[in-house]
């Protein structure tokens, strides 16, 4: 094992760092890397937690004090929690590194009982910052959270907002006043706004296309995050629910109707819908109530982690962009402010936020031009039926931007440029949304 340990760290000393676009959260991790705290890193498979963790280390002055190591390299097979102090030995002989020690692990889940020895570098050493990635279920799970409680800060990393999918494309500035006058740029930003609708975020598919790659990150999480982790045995009624799912964002669904659907134990249903929320790859939406409870026992709506992955696997005929434009929203929306909820009365609500103030904010989605009067009566509906609570309401459309009965009317591209530049005053102001 020293040996395969002393390669790897050798390796690590002269890997060439590949750095990409800088992503958003970049600037949310920098002001954290000083402090004691451990730095935990979630999100879906093959997102950009490494190239993350790369564009971090670049920005540390002393390279040769930084260790990067993937535990799903495997030469780390034979691996065990005891051979850690074994590995920081090896680093500490062979690079002799001066001062604030800053270790990478990626992936680290793959190593049973990792966070006692986490735990106790943390506890023992304030000389040594460390940086953890791994899948979402790992890093909540109930004994993470109670070893590490108060000993780390967490965030998640999800695939491209649309502004960073701008970026890829190799636009650097981007005004909103200005796409307003300019015609060219304008539709240049909305045929990557279509590709961004249909392709998804995930960076290596964002400027070449696969879906052959897409299907493997599907199986990936499947196999790798839930399969392994949880030990499911009927694998495949488990991608048939998944794919059902996803191919139903946006839609309502029930544990009953899915029961009955796949004749599947009531119990197993919860358990996999939650194996695929634990993974990131699926999301719940719930009622929108002052009850907890009522918001607990009504039908669910359901979203996913990528436009990309959901066309890949899902069960579809066609293009299908309402949908597809909803579950983007509520992408955006999950990155900014966490958590969305539905409403239903007379009329349907698709999202409802709070802002930083508690205020709520209502939304409904028509990527038309053409809006009916349903999409307004939810918004004057729940305005009423929530007087005094509700800051703002909006429409997201395709092209159209006015106020109408009070309700701002929005184009989905200037909505999502907005919401990032929004999102970013947020975090230099000190609120962070994870």
């Amino acid at each position: 094992m020293k040996r395969i340990l002393k390669q790897i760290v050798l390796e690590s000393n002269k890997k060439q760092l590949f750095c990409g676009v800088k992503r958003s959260l970049f600037d949310k991790i920098l002001p954290n890397i000083e402090r004691p705290e451990i730095i935990s890193l979630s999100g879906v498979r093959r997102c950009g937690k490494t190239v993350l963790f790369n564009q971090i280390i670049t920005s540390i002055d002393r390279r040769e004090n930084c260790l990067i190591v993937n535990f799903e390299d495997e030469r780390f097979i034979d691996f065990k929690v005891e051979h850690f102090d074994l590995l920081l030995e090896i680093f500490l002989e062979n690079n002799l590194p001066n001062g604030k020690i800053f270790l990478f692990f990626d992936e680290i889940q793959e190593v049973k009982n990792w966070e006692k020895w986490v735990r106790r570098i943390y506890d023992s050493n304030k000389e040594i910052k460390i940086f953890i990635t791994g899948s979402s279920s790992s890093l909540l799970s109930s004994e993470f959270s109670t070893l590490l409680t108060g000993r780390n800060i967490s965030f998640v990393l999800y695939p491209l907002s649309f502004v960073e999918y701008l970026k890829f494309q190799d636009f650097s500035e981007i005004e909103v006043d200005l796409l307003k006058v300019d015609i060219k740029l304008r539709a240049k930003i909305k045929f990557h706004l279509n590709n961004f609708i249909l392709n998804g975020g995930f960076p290596s598919v964002s400027v070449d296309y696969s879906l052959e790659v897409l299907q493997q990150y599907f199986r990936d999480i499947i196999y790798r995050d839930i399969v392994k982790r949880y030990q499911v045995r009927d694998v495949r009624q488990l991608e048939e629910i998944f794919q059902y799912l996803l191919t139903n964002v946006s839609n309502l669904y029930s544990y009953n109707n899915i029961k009955n659907t796949f004749k599947a134990g009531i119990d197993t249903v919860k358990e996999y819908i939650n194996y695929a929320i634990s993974a990131n790859l699926l999301f719940d939406q719930l009622y929108y109530s002052y009850s907890l409870k009522e918001s607990f026992n009504r039908p669910r709506k359901t979203y996913c982690i990528d436009n990309g992955l959901r066309n890949a696997v899902s069960f579809k005929f066609s293009a299908d962009i309402g949908r597809l434009v909803e579950n983007q929203v509520y992408l955006e929306l999950k990155r900014t402010y966490g958590e969305s909820y539905y409403f239903k009365g007379k009329h349907e609500v698709d999202f409802i936020v709070k802002d930083k103030d508690q205020k709520l904010i209502a939304i409904n989605v028509s990527y038309t031009n053409t809006l009916e009067d349903r999409e307004f009566l939810g918004l004057l509906e729940i305005k009423k039926e929530f007087q005094g609570a509700i800051k703002r309401t909006l429409i997201i459309s395709d092209d159209i931007e006015d106020t109408i009965q009070g309700v701002e009317v929005i184009p989905l591209w200037q909505w999502l440029i907005e919401s990032h530049i929004n999102k970013e005053a947020r975090h230099k102001s000190g609120v962070y949304i994870s």
